[in-house]
Formats: structure tokens, sequence, C-alpha cells
């Protein structure tokens, strides 16, 4: 059977990005990561949160070709 585990998020501010809509986003989304790091936090009055990243996958069955993953980072003010 399926095990699954119930934690809980703190409250706190996420800023949230998606990869492109494609057959299989894994491909990207490491890249996606990796580019908020490197170029979209560096230009905002924020920094990465202690707090739990997110990522919440849109994989659909039917329509293979709009599967996206979100991305939550956690984000506060500098």
């Amino acid at each position: 059977g399926r095990h699954f585990e119930h934690i809980t998020i703190p409250a706190g501010t996420y800023a949230i990005f998606e990869t492109d809509r494609s057959r299989y986003p894994t491909e990207t989304f490491l890249n996606l990561r990796r580019r908020i790091v490197s170029e979209w936090l560096p230009g905002t009055e924020y920094r990465l949160a202690d707090a739990p990243e997110l990522a919440v996958y849109h994989w659909f069955r039917e329509q293979k070709e709009q599967r996206y993953i979100e991305l939550w980072m956690p984000i506060e003010k500098k």
C-alpha cells in the first residue's frame, strides 16, 4: 500500500515560478531553479528564507504536452 506522511509547512512568503509546458518538464526544472537563484533573486530585495522549497507537479495523462512544475521558493526581505 501507499504510505503518506503529513507535514505542516509554516506560513511564509513564497515566490512561485513555473517551468514551460512540455511533455517532460523535469528536464528544465533544475535549470529554472538555478536561474531563480542566480539571476532573479539577486535583483530583488529578497533572499531565500529558511523554509521548505516546494515542487508541485501538474502531470496530465491526456494532455502530455501541457505538463509543468511549479517551484515555490521561500523568500524573506533582506
